[in-house]
This record gives structure tokens, C-alpha cells and sequence, in this order.
């Protein structure tokens, strides 16, 4: 039987001031002490918030994209979102284009097909180019409305 159980009420308070005196020969400050300014910004987490754990992330709908109106809003929903989820830039065009629906879609299945892979710019480029209003002198926009 455990020499806690056998010792009465002087012998517990004993042992739990030795408990308390124990941990208090543990350090205080974490073993591994980074300073904000070590740390890229990129590694800084969500907010900025530096810390040992893994960053979480916000639960964000991500909208739906179906090529019927402007996507300079539906463009800019994405750029945010990829911020704040800290998603690299080689997956951007994955992730915008896994949102697309109807018409959208179709046309950057097409555009993959025919050009592969594109950057971030290129898609978000040519999305405008196809689907944004013809006052952004968009004449492949005017010719589909037609």
C-alpha cells in the first residue's frame, strides 16, 4: 500500500508541502523561449500571437463562385481568406477553383486544360478578363454577353 495512504492528517500535509516544494523547483518560463522578433511573420500564426502550439485556424466559409456576376468581389473574398488561413500561394488557384460552380467551372477546366497550372495573378487576371463587366475594358466579357 502506498506510503500516502498509511500516514495520517500530520503526514499528508507533509507530504504535500513537499509536493509544493517540489514543483517549485521546476522552471517557470517555458524551456524553449522564442522571442517575437526571432519569429518570421509568417510563422507568427493567425493574429500575429507567437506560441508554441499549432496555429489554429478560424472555421470560414469559403463562397461559391458560379460566373453569373462580378468576380472582383467573390476575387477578394478568396484573397482574405487565404490570409487569414495563412494558405500558400501555390494553393490558391486549387483552392479558388475547387469553389467554382456552373459556368465557372467549366471555363477553368477548360483553362487548365489548355494552359496547365497557373499563378495566382494569372488566374485571378483572366478571371476578370472573362467574367468581370465590359467597363474594365473587358472584351471577352462584352462578346459572352452577347
Amino acid at each position: 500500500m502506498p506510503a500516502m495512504l498509511i500516514l495520517g492528517g500530520a503526514g499528508i500535509q507533509q507530504q504535500n508541502d513537499a509536493l509544493i516544494h517540489g514543483a517549485s523547483l521546476f522552471p517557470k518560463k517555458p524551456i524553449i523561449d522564442i522571442a517575437p522578433s526571432s519569429v518570421p511573420e509568417d510563422d507568427q500564426g493567425v493574429l500575429g500571437a507567437v506560441s508554441g502550439m499549432v496555429p489554429r485556424y478560424f472555421k470560414l466559409d469559403f463562397p461559391h463562385y458560379d460566373g453569373k456576376d462580378d468576380p472582383l468581389p467573390w476575387l477578394t473574398w478568396c484573397k482574405q481568406f487565404f490570409k487569414g488561413q495563412r494558405t500558400e500561394e501555390r494553393h490558391n488557384v486549387w483552392m479558388a477553383s475547387f469553389h467554382m460552380d456552373g459556368d465557372a467551372h467549366h471555363w477553368y477546366f477548360h483553362l487548365e486544360r489548355s494552359r496547365g497550372e497557373l499563378p495566382w495573378e494569372e488566374f485571378k487576371r483572366l478571371c476578370n478578363i472573362w467574367f468581370g463587366p465590359p467597363i474594365r475594358s473587358n472584351p471577352l466579357g462584352e462578346l459572352r454577353s452577347l
